[in-house]
């Protein structure tokens, strides 16, 4: 896992928010977004973690990764657009039939005692690398 420091929300981002919810009535929710907004919001916050997911430290790229949200949008709903909760993560197998990595293997499941999340000064310190690439608590 890499640790992340988190840029400012995107101005176009706010922008939207704000477009969604001008007079305090509503907002805007992740499915308001168009597929062009998922790509810039993917590009940002693969911009702001250097290229790499933010669970395993791949190198990952807009066609190999997807945005994140650390809190699952269906028990966080009220995160699914607060920028903090969102990350850049990997979602490719690393050879066919192999099992999915990070975001879609995380799913929906979550426990807050047990998740280490990205923003914690200490996260990269709480796992072991092996040399056969897994990861593994330390």
């Amino acid at each position: 896992m890499i640790r992340i420091i988190k840029n400012p929300e995107p101005d176009w981002l706010l922008k939207r928010k704000k477009h969604a919810n001008p007079m305090g009535r509503g907002s805007l929710s992740y499915d308001d977004l168009s597929d062009q907004d998922r790509i810039l919001l993917r590009e940002s916050l693969i911009e702001e973690q250097g290229g790499l997911c933010c669970y395993c430290g791949r190198r990952i790229n807009t066609n190999n990764s997807h945005n994140e949200h650390f809190r699952p949008q269906s028990s966080y709903p009220g995160l699914a657009m607060y920028y903090e909760n969102l990350h850049a993560s990997c979602i490719r197998q690393t050879k066919p039939n192999d099992i999915l990595h990070c975001g879609h293997s995380k799913k929906d499941n979550f426990d807050e005692t047990r998740c280490v999340s990205p923003l914690e000064c200490d996260c990269e310190e709480r796992f072991l690398y092996t040399l056969e690439g897994e990861i593994l608590p330390k």
